[in-house]
């Protein structure tokens, strides 16, 4: 199961701050049921398509948080 926003969702997280967005996002995935790095990919895909995020921003919100 692909995950695709619907027009709403897209201008609601396009006004979101870049980490908010991306946050929301993922959660939003979750909420879908399960989901794998497919369905992740996908749906950055359709942020970054959108002018919402980079590919850049996705990298660094996704790395790990290590010192």
């Amino acid at each position: 199961m692909a995950v695709q926003f619907d027009r709403e969702t897209i201008d609601r997280l396009r006004d979101l701050p870049t980490r908010k967005a991306l946050t929301e996002a993922k959660s939003a995935a979750y909420r879908l049921g399960s989901v794998g790095s497919e369905d992740f990919l996908t749906m950055y895909q359709q942020l970054v398509d959108e002018g919402i995020v980079s590919w850049d921003q996705v990298e660094e919100f996704e790395a790990p948080l290590d010192g």
